[in-house]
């Protein structure tokens, strides 16, 4: 709205020559760039969503999405999740389409499972979640995994060579050999009592965030 009255004022310096209906074409124009930031903030906001009790009043499903937009064919994930323990052949399935459908990991949710012995290269993994699974001996390698979430999860020698982790969050997990070299952790949360014994660089030290039972920093 601020906006909005700003061009009014303009146009009206100018004598009417810019009309409403420019005004309205310029906002119009900027709705998708405005929807995108609201979303962008409202998934990290509503990420801890159980702890804070968001939607605790509501009666959710095991499975469950959250969206956020004007028009329907429009909007953007802001929360998924979907706790129900899927069949190992669904990892490797969805994995195979996930070469030729660069975006059909992104959002995806996996619920108490094992995985293990997989090369996963250069695949868009964007807010992917894993939720008290074990994962082993996978190597996960200049893959964009902005927004990830890894709640009370065990790693045992793994790799994130050069991935994107921006903003990922590793609260309450374990690592057993598992190394971050080159990888981008910037806001990356981690577990005060596993920093002493990840393999990151000083460098990293200084762009993630430790969480303290609970209270990040």
């Amino acid at each position: 709205m601020e906006l909005w009255s700003d061009l009014k004022d303009a146009g009206e310096g100018f004598g009417g020559a810019v009309n409403c209906y420019d005004i309205q074409n310029i906002i119009f124009d900027q709705l998708p760039y405005y929807d995108t930031t609201v979303s962008y903030i409202l998934r990290y906001r509503l990420r801890d969503w159980e702890t804070k009790g968001i939607f605790s009043n509501v009666v959710l499903s095991p499975y469950w999405l959250l969206k956020w937009g004007q028009y329907r064919d429009q909007t953007e994930y802001l929360i998924q999740t979907d706790r129900t323990e899927k069949e190992e052949i669904v990892w490797y399935s969805e994995l195979a389409k996930a070469k030729h459908k660069p975006d059909k990991m992104i959002f995806s949710y996996w619920y108490k499972g094992t995985y293990e012995e997989n090369e996963l290269k250069e695949l868009d993994l964007r807010f992917i979640t894993f939720e008290e699974s074990t994962i082993k001996n996978i190597k996960f390698q200049d893959c964009n995994m902005e927004g990830s979430r890894f709640i009370k999860c065990s790693f045992t020698d793994c790799t994130f060579a050069g991935c994107n982790l921006c903003g990922a969050d590793f609260r309450g997990c374990s690592f057993e050999h598992t190394s971050f070299d080159k990888a981008e952790l910037t806001a990356a949360t981690f577990p005060e009592r596993s920093v002493p014994f990840l393999s990151i660089s000083v460098e990293q030290l200084q762009v993630i965030r430790i969480d303290r039972e609970g209270v990040s920093a």
